[in-house]
């Protein structure tokens, strides 16, 4: 039977409840993730990119069987705070349902996986719609991923109702797409355009690609004078084994960023640093690493140490 909107409404798990159990699920992933690294590592390390499809293997294989009817539309996290994944007439999902809904959810972290613009466009758009659905859809609690699967996160309970009457406003997409526009606009006047140039040309090195977990760069005026601070992660996918290689592989890195954007810009100014890894194993839902060096140095040391003029030693 269908029962009415205020009893619905009471079975409906509050946006509290699901962010608690998606840290459990995700905790999980990443302890799974781990283990697959270090038993698979010496594979792993030699995938280059495509070790990434792993990552989300993962979290869509997790994700997708348990919130099917396999395992009554419940993950750890689900079962812990005693909730589970409905579809509109109140049945547990297909197996393929499930897979094309957290597909969908995983697009709100695509960035941890592809670091492209378009990855980033991507993962600010859901990031939009659920900050939306978040706060505007306070009805029956969807998200963009349940309301395109027509799915509903539920208490437990021993009467399934059906739940197709009680529908999400489609008036929520266009706040999406407002807010979207919004943090797009701020984010691009964070000078998102030189930082995926940036990439672009360090990832063009041999052996040598930029991990997506953290990075900054920065304008401004210091001591009357304009300047430009970068900094990166990079990941270097062979073993360094003397200090000499260290330091060319520092002044490669270097030389491309300054060459191809400070120069080119005319910026003398600022601090250029990253962290190189050593044969770091990103699955996007994992990162571990072998070593890892510090450098941050001035753009008028860099020079002075690209002409040979001087040698500075990294941290380790």
């Amino acid at each position: 039977m269908i029962c009415d909107n205020k009893f619905k409404s009471n079975l409906i798990v509050p946006f509290s409840n699901r962010i608690i159990a998606t840290l459990i699920d995700i905790i999980i992933i990443v302890v799974i993730s781990y283990f697959i690294q270090i038993i698979f590592w010496d594979l792993l390390i030699h995938l280059g990119s495509l070790k990434k499809l792993v990552g989300i293997g993962v979290f869509c294989s997790y994700f997708g069987i348990m919130d099917s009817y396999l395992c009554k539309g419940q993950t750890v996290g689900k079962m812990l705070l005693k909730i589970e994944l409905m579809g509109k007439k109140g049945e547990y999902i297909s197996l393929k349902k499930s897979f094309f809904r957290n597909i969908i959810f995983l697009s709100n972290f695509i960035i941890f996986f592809d670091i492209s613009y378009i990855s980033f466009i991507i993962n600010i758009l859901f990031e939009s719609s659920m900050i939306s659905f978040y706060f505007f859809n306070k009805r029956n609690k969807q998200l963009l991923h349940d309301f395109i699967c027509q799915t509903y996160i539920v208490y437990m309970s021993s009467k399934k109702v059906k739940l197709n009457n009680f529908k999400t406003s489609k008036n929520l997409l266009v706040y999406s797409l407002i807010i979207f526009i919004f943090i797009f606009g701020f984010l691009n006047f964070l000078q998102l355009d030189d930082f995926f140039f940036i990439v672009n040309k360090v990832n063009e090195l041999d052996k040598i690609t930029v991990i997506s977990k953290k990075w900054s760069i920065g304008k401004g005026t210091r001591n009357s004078d304009e300047y430009t601070d970068v900094y990166l992660w990079v990941n270097c996918i062979m073993d360094i084994e003397s200090k000499n290689q260290l330091e060319k592989l520092q002044n490669d890195i270097a030389k491309k960023i300054i060459d191809s954007y400070y120069l080119k810009n005319k910026i003398n100014k600022g601090y250029l640093g990253f962290v190189l890894y050593e044969k770091a194993c990103d699955l996007g839902t994992s990162f571990i690493w072998e070593k890892k060096h510090f450098i941050s140095l001035p753009i008028s040391k860099w020079q002075q140490r690209l002409n040979g003029s001087g040698k500075i030693e990294s941290k380790k």
